[in-house]
């Protein structure tokens, strides 16, 4: 190869790499507004990351399960949870938060074993 084909490829070689980072820079400028316009992308990517973090503790481990993680855990429905809160609406592995509900995990396992009498 000749000096001048050697020169030619390296010019050539230097604009591809230069178009590539300004259409880097251009898709970054694109990808920020668009993020802060759309707030339901931000909700879903806020749950996505609670949903992380909550897969993090296993539920065996959990001192309180919400009302599909229950269901999850016990292997019923969640409408058989929803039956059991509203049939003792006081138990003692029911905690209450305004409108959530959240099932003491260990209470909730001794009273179907029959261990303790509510």
């Amino acid at each position: 190869m000749d000096e001048e084909t050697k020169k030619l490829i390296r010019k050539l070689l230097a604009q591809e790499e230069g178009d590539t980072q300004a259409g880097m820079n251009i898709s970054k400028q694109k990808k920020s507004p668009e993020k802060n316009e759309n707030p339901k992308e931000q909700d879903s990517e806020k749950k996505a990351e609670n949903k992380k973090r909550s897969d993090v503790v296993p539920l065996w481990e959990k001192y309180a399960l919400t009302i599909t993680e229950a269901a999850q855990y016990f292997n019923v429905t969640r409408n058989r949870i929803y039956r059991m809160i509203e049939k003792d609406k006081n138990a003692p592995f029911i905690i209450r938060d305004g409108k959530h509900v959240l099932i003491k995990r260990r209470m909730l396992e001794d009273y179907l074993d029959g261990k303790e009498e509510y």
